[in-house]
Formats: C-alpha cells, sequence, structure tokens
C-alpha cells in the first residue's frame, strides 16, 4: 500500500475505531488535508487533567507508516512529557510531547495506537522519559500523597487556564 492510501486507510480507521470512541478521542482532517489531522480528547476522571478539553496537532509525513507522524499538543500542557517553551521559543507549531510509542516508532505502530498511548500517559506520567521541567521536577520530588495533591492541583491550575472546554 502506498504512502497515501496507508494514510486514507489509517483515518478511516481512526474515525470508526471503537477503542478511541471509549476514550472520547475524536480525529479529523485539517483543511481536507490528508497529512495534517487534528484530535481531542477529555482529560481522564480522577485526574489533574479532569475536565479539559485537549486538542492535538497531527503531521503525517509522506513516508508513513515508515516514519512516525509528529504529534503536538496544542496549548500548554502541565505534563513532564510535554514539552513546555520560553516566552521567546516558537510554539505556534504545538507542544511536542515525549511518548515511548511514538519515540520507537516501527511500520507495526500507528496513529490510532499514538493517541491511545497519549491518553494513557496522561493517566501515568513518565517523569523518567520526561523533559526537564516543572512537572518533572514536581513529579520525582513526590514521595507522599500530599505532594501527589500539589502536582495535581497544579495540573488543574493549567486545564483552568488552557484546556477547559469553554475556553477552546
Amino acid at each position: 500500500m502506498s504512502g497515501l492510501s496507508e494514510i486514507k486507510a489509517e483515518y478511516k480507521r481512526c474515525r470508526k475505531s471503537e477503542s478511541l470512541a471509549l476514550l472520547s478521542i475524536g480525529v479529523s482532517k485539517i483543511d481536507g488535508s490528508d497529512y495534517k489531522w487534528k484530535a481531542s480528547f477529555v482529560g481522564p476522571k480522577k485526574t489533574g487533567y479532569e475536565g479539559g478539553l485537549f486538542k492535538l496537532l497531527i503531521t503525517i509525513p509522506e513516508n508513513y507508516p515508515l516514519s512516525a507522524p509528529e504529534i503536538r499538543f496544542k496549548y500548554p500542557v502541565f505534563h513532564p512529557n510535554v514539552q513546555i517553551y520560553s516566552e521567546n521559543e516558537n510554539s505556534s507549531n504545538g507542544y511536542h510531547i515525549c511518548c515511548d510509542y511514538i519515540n520507537q516508532w516501527g511500520c507495526d505502530r500507528s496513529i490510532e495506537g499514538s493517541l491511545m498511548a497519549i491518553y494513557q500517559i496522561m493517566i501515568r506520567p513518565t517523569p523518567e522519559h520526561g523533559y526537564d521541567n516543572e512537572a518533572t521536577k514536581l513529579l520525582k520530588s513526590l514521595n507522599n500523597d500530599s505532594k501527589h495533591e500539589t502536582y495535581k492541583k497544579k495540573c488543574n491550575e493549567w486545564v483552568r487556564k488552557y484546556s477547559t472546554i469553554n475556553n477552546s
């Protein structure tokens, strides 16, 4: 199957995916492009992300599935696996996600699987594979429930600021 036909087939699989539907992950094309998609999901319950609407930007290379798609959050997320830029850096292309499923890309991987993996790191962050950011430092310092609540509150502050359903 050629790159474009594989991309079209993957899009159809994502749109019909029961697994993505169970997680309320929606996928659509940006301006009808086969190579630029967007996805969104509601923050997982019982996490600091609950109540947020998270939007992803997906750029698919022409040689997909040989090369991984680039998937980024559209808005900042307080998370050890999300790159946050300083005010001087350009974040117009979104916020990079460090996710083993995508970083260890192979032809057996898919965009559907990538989206499910991103949802899972929202539930279970992996600071040992994260960026050196405030979220990573806070999460690595956790040694009791009160500090975990501090992390959860900080996540929720960012949700209210950047990712609430009413603000998106």
